[in-house]
C-alpha cells in the first residue's frame, strides 16, 4: 500500500498528465491490498472509484465476491461480459481468460449448476490442455481434475487420501512469484478440504505465504 500510495503521487505530477494511463493499474493495485489484508468493504470502494471499462478490474470484483460468499452476485459481473473468450483473448491475454473459466466453473459449482458445470469442465480441458501442457504449468491441469473429482464426489473431499493428494499436486513458486489468483483458487479447494469458510481460508493461505517471505532462508 506504501508504493501504492507513492506511485498514485507520482501520478498526481506534472498536471496529471499521465493519471489516466496508470489509474486502472492502481485501483487493481489498491483493490488487492485491500482485499488480501481483510477489507473487501475497502477493496470493492476502490473498484467502484474507477469510471471506466475494465477486464482487470471485472476479474478482481468477481474475486472478491466470490471470497465474500457472493455466489449470485459474482456470476452476474461475468454474464455481463457478453464477449466471446476469443475477442477477450486478443484484448487481456490467454492467461485472463484461463483465470476466467476457472472461476467461472467455481462459481457454477457453487450456485449448483450441474449441467453448465460439467459442459465448463469439459470445455476448460479442450480449450487449455496443449496451452498449460507446453509452458510446462501441470498445476492448472491437475487442480482442475481435483475440482472435478469434488463435484463428482464431494464426500471424499475430506479424506487423509484426498488431503494427500492434493499436497503432492502443489508445488509453490514461493511467496514472492505466486500468483495471488492461484493462490485465492487453492484456497478455496483447501476451504471444503478443512470445512472452513473461504474468505478466512484465503487470509490465512496469503498470511502464511507473507510470513514464509519475511523468514530468513536457513
Amino acid at each position: 500500500m506504501h508504493f501504492a500510495n507513492r506511485m498514485e503521487l507520482q501520478m498526481m505530477t506534472k498536471k496529471k498528465k499521465y493519471y489516466n494511463r496508470f489509474a486502472e493499474k492502481l485501483t487493481v493495485l489498491k483493490a488487492h491490498n485491500f482485499q488480501y489484508t481483510g477489507q473487501p468493504e475497502l477493496a470493492m470502494e476502490a473498484l467502484e472509484y474507477f469510471h471506466g471499462e475494465s477486464l482487470d478490474l471485472d476479474l478482481t470484483k468477481v474475486m472478491i465476491l466470490f471470497q465474500q460468499n457472493k455466489f449470485p452476485e459474482a456470476y452476474q459481473v461475468i454474464k455481463n461480459n457478453y464477449h466471446s473468450d476469443h475477442w477477450l483473448e486478443k484484448k487481456a491475454g490467454w492467461i485472463w481468460v484461463l483465470k476466467k473459466n476457472i472461476i467461472e466453473i467455481l462459481l457454477l459449482m457453487e450456485l449448483d449448476r450441474l449441467d453448465l458445470v460439467l459442459s465448463r469442465l469439459h470445455s476448460f480441458k479442450h480449450k487449455f490442455s496443449k496451452r498449460l501442457k507446453s509452458i510446462g504449468e501441470l498445476r492448472v491441469l491437475e487442480f482442475m481434475r481435483l475440482v472435478s473429482h469434488y463435484y463428482q464426489y464431494p464426500e471424499q473431499v475430506t479424506s487423509a487420501a484426498f488431503k494427500v493428494r492434493v499436497e503432492e499436486s502443489f508445488n509453490w513458486l514461493g511467496p514472492e512469484r505466486e500468483d495471488i489468483f492461484v493462490m485465492s483458487f487453492y484456497a478455496w479447494l483447501k476451504s471444503k478440504m478443512e470445512q472452513t469458510p473461504l474468505y478466512e481460508t484465503t487470509l490465512g493461505l496469503v498470511t502464511m505465504h507473507k510470513n514464509t517471505a519475511q523468514t530468513p532462508m536457513e
